[in-house]
């Protein structure tokens, strides 16, 4: 028998998905789509996503489907199966707002372009991320 210098932690009890419930106030709208976006992100994709249901009426509402949610180039990114005006300020809005706000954990923050990538991130969290080496060995 092999006695352990301290106990085994135990993991956590896994905190809901809080993107999930938007997907199941909207199935039609994410059928398909994945929700992705980063922790800091989630009030703004939340508040977007309350304004697309205001403001999306009668067919922009039935053409209106989510292929993707997530981070790209430092900004997010909502790419729709089909091109809907109704939605596309809306979207264009949130994604401006995104690099604005750091995406790690919701502060004010700003785009910073690392070597080959970019995120947006408060100072706090830059500095954290800038000490990263993608890459090293």
């Amino acid at each position: 028998m092999v006695k352990l210098p301290r106990a085994i932690p135990q993991r956590e009890a896994r905190v809901a998905d809080p993107l999930a419930a938007l997907a199941a106030r909207h199935p039609d709208w994410f059928a398909l789509g994945t929700i992705a976006p980063l922790p800091g992100w989630t009030s703004l994709v939340e508040q977007l996503f309350a304004e697309l249901d205001a403001s999306l009426t009668g067919p922009a509402r039935a053409q209106f489907q989510v292929a993707a949610v997530r981070e790209r180039d430092g900004r997010l990114q909502v790419e729709t199966y089909q091109e809907v005006p109704a939605a596309r300020a809306l979207i264009a809005r949130a994604a401006a707002q995104s690099a604005r706000i750091c995406q790690s954990c919701g502060a004010p923050g700003r785009r910073k372009a690392f070597a080959g990538w970019a995120a947006t991130l408060c100072a706090s969290c830059r500095r954290r991320w800038g000490a990263m080496t993608i890459g090293a060995r």
